[in-house]
């Protein structure tokens, strides 16, 4: 290769590089019941555990578009917290406002990433939004919501958790067996993964469109699983009068629960088949479809399954 020809290999790959402006970072006290709000639209959201001050940084990068022409900008504090966003500039040239519950669409054309860090101390509750990128909330003692459009989700937490995206899976571990609050995952186009400690007195809640929750032993006081398009499987211990509530469009359901459980099972498919480990019988009912109850010990926990279309097995272990 001649010296001409590396310039013009050299010159063609700095054009490649991405672009990086220089980074955002506020830090201040926010005290317990506060909400810090993260809104941004392309890049990650990444969150960490602090022991003192709120701090968030950002990094701007892209390809084509100037990174300077998006603004990171933060509210003035308000008696319930502070709002940090990614403003795009707008088509007409005017900018976008950031203020709570008020975020920011990406111009067409426009390639810049923005990811955020975040370090959040405990009791700050935290609502987090992103349309393209993932979100990754990491052993946070907080209350936490998050969202994406296009990207996955991962939490663990122990406060109240709420996440949803529309294309991209989910996956929730509670840090503390003592958690007692309420989790809320919900996806079109993904799996959802639920790990719970044992011990735990909760209230579950999985709404699944196109994929498959799964949620691994855990102690549990009320578990709810639901999906359009995609199988679900739930295996773990249920406290006595707790309850697991299950119900697929399209896809099979499958529990395992111990072989000592105390519950009492229902479940019904109207096309598909039904198996369990039981030796609980399997009816056909006047209105179609396959059916069966039975009581396993005591009966103290409520497990329902209603499926369209799809198998239902309950196994033991």
């Amino acid at each position: 290769m001649n010296r001409m020809d590396f310039a013009r290999v050299a010159g063609a790959l700095a054009l490649a590089a991405p672009a990086l402006a220089e980074d955002f970072a506020w830090r201040g006290h926010l005290t317990a019941g506060q909400t810090l709000q993260v809104r941004g639209v392309n890049g990650a959201i990444t969150v960490e555990p602090s022991e003192g001050d709120v701090e968030v940084t950002a990094v701007k990068r892209s390809i084509h578009s100037d990174p300077d022409a998006v603004e990171v900008r933060t509210t003035l504090p308000q008696a319930g917290g502070i709002t940090i966003c990614a403003l795009y500039p707008t088509p007409w040239g005017r900018g976008n406002a950031c203020s709570r519950g008020v975020g920011s669409a990406r111009s067409p054309n426009h390639d810049v990433e923005v990811d955020f860090t975040v370090k959040l101390p405990p009791g700050v509750k935290l609502r987090a939004h992103t349309i393209d990128g993932p979100v990754r909330v990491r052993d946070v003692d907080s209350d936490v919501y998050v969202s994406s459009v296009n990207g996955s989700i991962e939490i663990a937490a122990s406060g109240q958790v709420k996440a949803d995206t529309s294309n991209g899976s989910i996956e929730a571990r509670m840090s503390h067996a003592d958690w007692t609050g309420h989790l809320d995952l919900e996806t079109l186009n993904g799996t959802i993964a639920l790990a719970v400690p044992h011990g735990i007195g909760a209230e579950l809640e999985a709404k699944r469109r196109n994929g498959a929750p799964s949620a691994p032993p855990g102690d549990l006081q009320r578990v709810r699983l639901k999906t359009v398009n995609g199988r679900i499987t739930f295996d773990g211990a249920l406290q006595r009068h707790a309850s697991l509530d299950v119900q697929s469009v399209r896809g099979s359901v499958e529990l395992c629960l111990p072989a000592d459980t105390d519950s009492s099972v229902t479940a019904h498919t109207f096309s598909g088949t039904i198996r369990n480990a039981w030796d609980a019988e399997v009816r056909k009912p006047e209105t179609g479809g396959r059916e069966m109850t039975f009581t396993a010990g005591s009966g103290g926990a409520a497990v329902d399954v209603q499926v369209v279309t799809g198998d239902v097995i309950v196994a033991k272990h």
